[in-house]
């Protein structure tokens, strides 16, 4: 039965009917004749060609797409509005037949006049009395209260409230004891004024000043090491601290400076240092620092003090060298292994701009370094040369 169904049913029928693509004369009949054939069992694959994907129309439930509630609660609504706008121009179309006037505007009717009128009067006369009051006061002369002086004036203190702001006072510098509170004196000590040196900072690129240290030296406690630092400060053999960069700034702890030579920390000189050895006439290390000459009691008690670059209690005793430490903070750490000289007596707020530009591993942010250094002369006052000259005249 399967078999007569499929010897019954017709192939399909293609028109415009099929014409060969050569043209006449082009090739025999018989190649003519074979590509028609070729060409009609691949129409009949095309039109016979079943799909391999679902291409059918998704199933549609008209329950999700269509509510009956929905649009009668929405065509009632409609109704609704239909009817209340239908009564509005009913009531407008009897108003207009009727012919009367109807005027929100009307200003000659008492009860229906607005303040309109009376309060633009009144805003044209206070516009006119702020008028001459600003003239008024542009025209007197510029005082200290005028906005173009107190502009400037705000500039310029803006600009000191962002400065002190980075780089704080050291307003705690009082509660810190003092760095010769638990030395130990000796009878042998000097009693003279201490040394004062100076140190004026610069920015190596850019020239720009930084600020000014000013150092109090202890020579009645390290007369050796003093006497080292305060000569490089004035010069020695051509060489000075003036030009020498703060190698290393290490933020939270300590800055150190002072290589004179090679001007990366690596080297350094001293005054007690000859041409022909490490000794004296007498036989006597010159460049070797002597413990039993200097005073070690001095503490990094407070922020600013000066210290030798090397330790003290080394197997290779340290030598007298141009190198320094400035501490930042109290390093009670380093008492007894740095030998403490001198502490920082005046410019704080520049020890904190130099520990702005620290870093934890001890390179610095910019180049700083000594623009001028030298010693400070101490300048007697008017009192005391007042009573010399009364003790004098007894």
């Amino acid at each position: 039965m399967a078999g007569s169904e499929n010897e019954n049913k017709q192939l399909p029928k293609f028109d415009p009917p099929i014409k060969s693509r050569f043209l006449p004369g082009e090739t025999d009949a018989r190649r003519v004749r074979d590509d028609l054939r070729n060409y009609k069992k691949h129409r009949l694959r095309c039109a016979n060609a079943k799909p391999k994907v679902d291409n059918k129309a998704p199933p549609f439930e008209i329950d999700t797409y269509y509510n009956p509630d929905k649009l009668h609660r929405g065509g009632k609504t409609a109704l609704d509005n239909y009817m209340r706008n239908l009564k509005i121009a009913r009531k407008l179309n009897f108003v207009a037949r009727d012919g009367s006037t109807i005027d929100c505007w009307n200003f000659v009717d008492k009860h229906l006049k607005s303040d309109v009128l009376k309060l633009k009067k009144e805003n044209e006369r206070v516009e006119r009395a702020n008028e001459k009051l600003y003239k008024k006061v542009h025209s007197l002369p510029i005082s200290e209260l005028s906005p173009q002086v107190m502009a400037k004036q705000w500039k310029i203190l803006k600009a000191t409230i962002i400065e002190r702001s980075r780089f704080p006072w050291f307003k705690d510098l009082p509660k810190y004891p003092s760095i010769s509170k638990f030395a130990t004196i000796t009878s042998d000590q000097e009693t003279s004024p201490r040394t004062r040196c100076f140190f004026d900072l610069e920015f190596a690129r850019s020239k720009l000043p930084l600020g000014r240290l000013v150092f109090e030296l202890y020579s009645d406690f390290a007369p050796l090491t003093c006497a080292n630092f305060e000569a490089f400060c004035k010069g020695y053999n051509g060489l000075s601290y003036r030009g020498s960069p703060l190698h290393s700034i290490v933020s939270g702890y300590w800055c150190r400076g002072g290589d004179v030579s090679k001007f990366n920390g690596s080297g350094g000189a001293s005054i007690y240092s000859n041409d022909n050895g490490d000794n004296d006439k007498n036989g006597k290390s010159l460049n070797v620092l002597s413990t039993t000459e200097e005073n070690l009691t001095l503490q990094h008690s407070c922020p600013g003090v000066l210290s030798t670059y090397e330790d003290v209690e080394s197997k290779n005793p340290s030598r007298f060298d141009s190198k320094f430490n400035l501490s930042f903070r109290p390093l009670h750490t380093m008492d007894g292994k740095k030998l403490v000289f001198g502490k920082l007596i005046n410019g704080s707020q520049t020890l904190c701009k130099i520990e702005a530009y620290g870093t934890k591993f001890g390179k610095p942010l910019q180049n700083i370094v000594v623009s001028n250094c030298g010693i400070l002369e101490r300048r007697r006052t008017k009192t005391c040369e007042g009573r010399k000259a009364k003790l004098a005249r007894s």
